[in-house]
């Protein structure tokens, strides 16, 4: 189970970030990205459906909550827009902006 926690956190929901940064991702493909790492970390497939032992918003609390430290996507996607938003305000002598 291990395994499969490093490789959701690692692979399958940190590939959008780059994507995320820029452009706002709709709720939809968000959602259909968590789908398939739901679906990788309990080991379901197309054709053979599992039942989950915990509901993913339990798991993606943070650690220190007893969940395990997941992000959802479409919050996420938010939180990156906003932070470009602040630094389009605050720094406005910034060669970029």
């Amino acid at each position: 189970m291990a395994r499969r926690v490093t490789l959701v956190q690692s692979i399958l929901l940190t590939i959008p970030n780059y994507f995320m940064q820029t452009m706002l991702i709709p709720k939809g493909v968000c959602e259909e990205i968590e789908k398939i790492a739901r679906w990788f970390f309990w080991g379901c497939t197309c054709f053979h459906l599992k039942l989950t032992l915990v509901g993913w918003n339990s798991i993606c609390q943070p650690k220190s909550c007893g969940g395990l430290g997941f992000h959802h996507l479409h919050y996420r996607n938010s939180s990156f827009l906003m932070k470009i938003g602040f630094n389009l305000v605050t720094k406005d002598n910034a060669l970029w902006v």
